[in-house]
């Protein structure tokens, strides 16, 4: 046999299309019938739609819940003078708006404490209740107790303290002292100095104040001491307390 009897059959151009069109229907009425329903078959369920999840509410700069956290960035393109007092009137008021919140702070923990809810989870009082849920020492969880207990009896200093006016450092050194026949005395007083000149003033006005109380006297006259010993290198050594 020669090689021309082992050749193929040749298509023509027109074959060719011919038979590309044919295995094109062939295709499209096997896709036709797969996607077509059978009779008495249950009707294809439809594609689930997927979840929308809201977005969160846009965060207000302007209010102390919800502190800008992109104000370097706004101030970049500010010159150098412009930057820094910029920069500095944003922390006076976000110093303001700490005030404030503690402020909100104190007055809940006055409330959770005058009910004693603290006693129903089993801890001795508010105090430890703050040091285990809040992450405060408890140093920091009776000064808190103390201020808010004191803060209730005091209408004008908790309000100037709400209004972001003074700042927590004062009204801790003014509750020390302040009794609601005195406070409108010592705001002034606060206003005009610095918080640890504020401390200063509050110490002189409490010794001023014991002096004039015949028991704060009797209560220094009663703490008098005085005691001698012998240091080791047999030095004297002579400690005493006076009025």
């Amino acid at each position: 046999m020669g090689y021309a009897a082992c050749t193929t059959e040749r298509w023509t151009t027109g074959d060719q299309q011919r038979r590309v069109r044919e295995a094109r229907s062939l295709y499209s009425a096997l896709r036709d019938s797969a996607e077509s329903p059978r009779p008495g078959s249950p009707p294809a369920p439809e594609p689930a739609a997927e979840p929308v999840t809201p977005e969160p509410p846009a965060a207000n700069p302007s209010t102390p819940d919800s502190p800008h956290l992109d104000d370097l960035a706004e101030l970049a393109g500010l010159d150098d003078d412009d930057f820094i007092h910029e920069l500095g009137s944003r922390i006076v008021r976000l110093a303001a708006h700490s005030a404030a919140l503690e402020y909100r702070l104190l007055v809940l923990i006055a409330e959770f404490d005058r009910r004693e809810a603290w006693a129903a989870e089993g801890y001795r009082d508010c105090a430890d209740w703050l040091e285990m849920y809040t992450g405060m020492s408890r140093i920091t969880a009776r000064e808190r107790v103390r201020m808010a207990r004191k803060l209730a009896e005091l209408p004008q200093i908790s309000e100037s303290m709400a209004r972001g006016e003074l700042s927590f450092s004062k009204v801790r050194a003014l509750v020390r002292v302040a009794t609601p026949e005195n406070e409108a005395e010592l705001l002034p007083m606060a206003a005009e100095s610095t918080a640890r000149r504020l401390e200063k003033e509050v110490a002189h006005y409490r010794e001023l104040a014991e002096w004039g109380d015949l028991d704060a006297g009797r209560r220094r006259h009663a703490k008098r001491s005085l005691r001698v010993g012998t240091l080791p290198c047999g030095m004297v050594e002579v400690r005493g307390t006076l009025p």
